[in-house]
C-alpha cells in the first residue's frame, strides 16, 4: 500500500517514504526483497503516467538512509541495471572502481564501458578509458572515430601500433590500451569498407586490391555475387578468411529454403559467421602489423 501511495504522490514523496519505511531493508541489504519491491514499483509505474524516474529516486533514497552504510554496491548496481537506472548504476560503478587497482576494480571499469555502450554515452566511455590509463593517442583516435573521421582515426592507431613495434619494451603498454587500439582500428576499417563499396567519399581510393576488405564490403550489403566472384578471383587458401567467405556464400544458397530443415541450416550458418567474424578481423590486424 505504501508503494502505491508513493506513486500517487510526487517524486519527493516517494523519496521520503522510501527513507522512512525501508531503512531496515537497507541495513539488511536483502537482495530479493529489494528486487521484489522494485518489481512492484516498476509494474505500477508502467500502468500510470507518473514520472519514470521514481524507481531511481527510490533506490537513491534507500542508499542515503540514515543509520546505515548504504546499499552494497553490487546489489545497488544489479537493481539499478534491472530497472534501467543508468546514471545511478554508473555512479555506483565509478565509486567502486576509483582508487582501486585490484581485479574487482577492473571488472567494475569493464562494466562501466559495457553500460556506456548500452546507453550510447560515448563521452563517459572515453572518460572511463582515460581513467583506466589508456594512452592519449588511442583516446584521440577514439574521439576521431566517434566524429566520423575514419581515415584520420585509423592512421593515428596505425602510427601508434608502428611505434610499439619499432620500440618494443621501451614503454609499458597495458592490455586495455591495446584492446582499445584494436577495437578502434577494426571499427574504422569496417566503416571505411562500407563507404568504399558504396562509392562514397574520398576514402574509396585507399583500399586497392585487398580481398579481405572486398569480403567485408560485400557482406555488409549482402552482395553474394561479388562474394562468389571473390572465391574464384583470389587464392583463399592463403587467407584465414576462407571459412568466413565460404560461410557467407553458403548462407546465400539457403535463403530460399523453406521448412524446419532450411531454417535450421540457415541458423547454423549465421552462427558460424558470427563466431568467425571477430577472429577474422583480429587476424587481419595482425597481418597488417606483421607487414610493417
Amino acid at each position: 500500500m505504501l508503494v502505491h501511495e508513493a506513486y500517487n504522490g510526487s517524486v519527493d514523496v516517494a523519496h521520503e517514504v522510501w527513507i522512512q519505511v525501508f531503512s531496515q531493508l537497507a541495513s539488511n541489504r536483502a537482495v530479493r526483497a529489494c528486487q521484489y519491491l522494485l518489481k512492484e514499483v516498476t509494474l505500477i509505474g508502467r500502468q500510470s503516467a507518473l514520472n519514470p524516474s521514481v524507481p531511481q529516486t527510490l533506490l537513491a533514497g534507500l542508499n542515503e538512509c540514515e543509520g546505515c552504510d548504504g546499499i552494497d554496491p553490487i546489489i545497488l548496481i544489479q537493481c539499478a541495471c534491472d530497472h534501467r537506472c543508468w546514471s545511478l548504476a554508473s555512479d555506483a560503478l565509478q565509486q567502486m572502481a576509483v582508487g582501486n587497482d585490484d581485479a574487482t576494480a577492473m571488472e567494475a571499469w569493464w562494466a562501466i564501458l559495457d553500460l556506456c555502450r548500452l546507453t550510447g554515452d560515448p563521452e563517459t566511455e572515453l572518460w572511463a578509458r582515460r581513467a583506466m590509463g589508456v594512452e592519449d593517442a588511442v583516446l584521440q583516435a577514439d574521439t576521431l572515430l566517434l566524429q566520423g573521421h575514419w581515415v584520420d582515426a585509423q592512421s593515428m592507431v596505425e602510427s601508434w601500433l608502428s611505434q610499439q613495434q619499432q620500440y618494443p619494451g621501451q614503454t609499458r603498454v597495458d592490455d586495455e590500451t591495446v584492446k582499445a587500439a584494436t577495437t578502434a582500428w577494426v571499427a574504422c576499417t569496417r566503416e571505411l569498407s562500407w563507404w568504399s563499396v558504396n562509392g562514397r567519399g574520398e576514402e574509396s581510393c585507399i583500399f586497392g586490391d585487398r580481398p579481405l576488405l572486398e569480403l567485408e564490403m560485400s557482406s555488409r550489403i549482402q552482395d553474394w555475387r561479388t562474394i562468389q566472384d571473390s572465391v574464384s578471383k583470389y587464392d583463399w587458401t592463403s587467407y584465414p578468411q576462407m571459412k568466413l567467405c565460404s560461410a557467407y556464400f553458403a548462407q546465400s544458397q539457403y535463403d530460399n529454403l523453406a521448412g524446419p530443415e532450411g531454417q535450421k541450416r540457415k541458423s547454423e550458418l549465421l552462427l558460424d559467421v558470427e563466431q568467425t567474424s571477430q577472429r577474422v578481423w583480429n587476424q587481419l590486424l595482425n597481418m597488417w602489423i606483421s607487414s610493417k
